[in-house]
């Protein structure tokens, strides 16, 4: 009798509190499931957030720190891994990963940038003849196909063209939602959206070059990127439930003044043809020299930072050292020569000397018997 006594009270005892550690368990799953969501989303905003504010370092002069401006993509450069000790712009040292991965794209493996048919990069970016230390990162999302949804994104994230690394799952997109990417450039001291209608931008050009204007040089005024991830959760009562993670990242190099590579022999000057005018005259007799400036002046390297003059008797065979050396501050220069006489005869050469110093190719002009 008094087994069966207790027998009762126990499951009395047991069907009260049944249901109270049934809302107990099914609390805890649903502040773990929001808790995910809420990580997940931090998570993906982390982990560019880490990489994207050092775009730019270790970055040539002539290679863009931002390349692609998306609203679901982004891509940039900077020397973020190294597996060489003794590289001192790197961000991070691990010595297992492939070497590949820790330079330059070259133009040997371009690639198409993702969310899109842009090939990059059209060129090589080389620093006495090796490649930058910079790599191609990009970050973007794609639909999740194995949700069975059209609103619920992955995030992706690759190095050159290795291979895309999942980086968080169940992003959600949609009506109501902030875009992953907003990109804010500088105009006139003032920061300004780019408007969504007109990205995407990408910076495919030498940076510095003739095709880096407009709107596609938009890229190069941008300071700040707003990002926004939305994580999902789906709760068997409530339905979806979301929690967004949003913030704002500077882009600390980019608009920082370019300083010389003094890398690769500066692309050279021409001292003939409709380009320069070397006219012999008298009273007294000089010689005057005109020229244009050096590509790598203002655009690609911009490392150029004088020009030298050498001159020669007439079939000599060297040149010898230069005779005057001129700075390189304008867009086209002249130089008169007067230490000459009646009846001498002079051949003049140019070169543009870089910041290594390493001259160009020298240019020559044979000035003929002066009157």
């Amino acid at each position: 009798m008094e087994m069966l006594i207790a027998m009762t009270i126990m499951v009395l005892i047991f069907s009260m509190a049944l249901p109270f550690f049934r809302a107990q368990t099914r609390t805890v799953t649903d502040f773990g499931g929001r808790l995910d969501a809420q990580q997940n989303a931090r998570f993906a905003f982390n982990t560019i957030d880490r990489e994207i504010r050092v775009a730019g370092v270790g970055a040539l002069d002539q290679q863009p720190m931002l390349v692609q401006a998306d609203s679901l993509a982004v891509t940039f450069n900077a020397d973020l891994i190294s597996r060489d000790s003794g590289d001192a712009s790197a961000i991070y040292y691990n010595p297992n990963v492939a070497a590949a991965l820790t330079t330059s794209l070259p133009l040997s493996r371009q690639i198409t940038l993702p969310r899109s048919s842009t090939l990059y990069p059209l060129q090589d970016y080389l620093s006495r003849g090796q490649p930058s230390f910079a790599e191609t990162v990009s970050f973007w999302v794609s639909t999740d196909s194995t949700s069975g949804r059209s609103d619920v994104f992955v995030l992706w994230r690759r190095v050159n063209d290795g291979p895309p690394r999942l980086v968080a799952k169940n992003i959600i997109l949609g009506a109501g939602i902030a875009p992953i990417f907003r990109y804010f450039r500088l105009d006139a001291d003032t920061l300004v959206e780019i408007p969504r209608t007109s990205l995407p931008i990408y910076h495919v050009s030498v940076h510095g070059g003739a095709a880096d204007t407009g709107r596609l040089s938009w890229v190069d005024s941008v300071r700040v990127v707003r990002m926004s991830f939305t994580g999902l959760y789906n709760d068997p009562k409530l339905g979806d439930v979301t929690r967004k993670v949003e913030g704002s990242v500077r882009l600390l190099n980019i608009g920082l003044q370019a300083v010389g590579t003094c890398g690769d022999v500066p692309i050279g000057v021409t001292l003939a043809g409709a380009v320069v005018a070397a006219v012999p005259t008298v009273s007294p007799a000089h010689v005057d020299l005109t020229w244009a400036a050096s590509t790598d002046q203002a655009f690609g390297e911009k490392d150029v930072e004088r020009y030298v003059l050498f001159k020669r008797r007439a079939g000599q065979p060297l040149w010898g050292d230069p005779f005057v050396s001129i700075p390189a501050t304008t867009a086209t220069y002249s130089y008169s020569d007067t230490q000459i006489n009646s009846g001498d005869t002079w051949e003049y050469s140019l070169a543009a000397q870089d910041c290594t110093p390493a001259n160009s190719a020298l240019s020559s002009w044979a000035s003929g018997v002066i009157p």
